[in-house]
């Protein structure tokens, strides 16, 4: 029975989850991965390899091909302070595509770590592109509820905004995992597909 958007309670969705029943990392081997079925009332596991065990000729088959971005910018202040501005959408260019080929200045709606202590001014981090030095900067522009509009500019045109984040930017890895991005987090957080025959 479907359940009427309106009246869905959070409390609905709480439950204990062991740590230990948590995997801190992605299978390296995806197709490894552990995948519930629903059916009939029942629930059961196997892989997700065996996804097409499970498929009728009339079924459809809908994937995610969205990438996780490294939209996690950490500045540190002059004061020592840490400041992270986690991008979850663009504002101006609007459109990713865009956005993400945008070579001087973009805006979004962020996330900020630590706002109460960047009230105001401009954060700055120094990044080493093949050699060449690139000051990225990050500046306030509104408060819109819970979300801040940020403004990016990078004194070197040549590098898109995508490859700003790729070389500035960190993997949200989720904070119930309690670790840091790291290096096989690039790869490992990305979606991948299997052949389903």
């Amino acid at each position: 029975m479907i359940q009427d958007p309106r009246n869905i309670r959070i409390e609905d969705y709480t439950y204990v989850l062991p740590k230990e029943k948590i995997a801190r990392y992605p299978l390296e081997d995806r197709d490894s991965s552990k995948l519930l079925v629903y059916r009939s009332g029942k629930i059961s596991h196997d892989v997700f390899n065996n996804l097409s065990n499970y498929l009728k000729k009339e079924d459809i088959l809908v994937y995610n091909q969205t990438r996780v971005i490294r939209a996690r910018l950490l500045f540190r202040k002059e004061t020592g302070a840490n400041i992270e501005i986690f991008c979850l959408e663009p504002e101006k260019p609007s459109d990713y595509e865009s956005n993400f080929s945008s070579r001087k200045t973009v805006d979004w709606r962020c996330l900020i770590g630590n706002q109460k202590k960047w009230k105001s001014g401009r954060l700055s981090i120094d990044l080493n592109h093949d050699g060449r030095l690139v000051t990225l900067c990050a500046e306030q522009i509104e408060r819109i509820g819970k979300e801040t509009l940020v403004r990016f500019r990078w004194d070197n045109n040549y590098l898109s905004f995508s490859e700003i984040l790729n070389q500035a930017g960190h993997v949200p890895v989720p904070p119930y995992l309690n670790r840091k991005d790291e290096e096989i987090d690039r790869t490992r957080y990305q979606t991948i597909y299997s052949k389903v025959d």
